[in-house]
């Protein structure tokens, strides 16, 4: 998986989101793997608030 590289935590944006959901679905990778991508994210997210 490949990393994205942001600024800081503010200069992340819905659509930086969808692009590397967008990548992941093009890259193969099964719905669900998708998703646990992205919980991690958002859980990754409530805790560095």
């Amino acid at each position: 998986m490949k990393c994205v590289s942001v600024c800081s935590a503010y200069s992340i944006c819905y659509s930086d989101v969808q692009r590397f959901m967008n990548d992941q679905r093009k890259a193969g990778k099964a719905p669900r793997t998708i998703n646990g991508y992205l919980q991690a994210f958002k859980q990754f997210c409530k805790w560095a608030v």
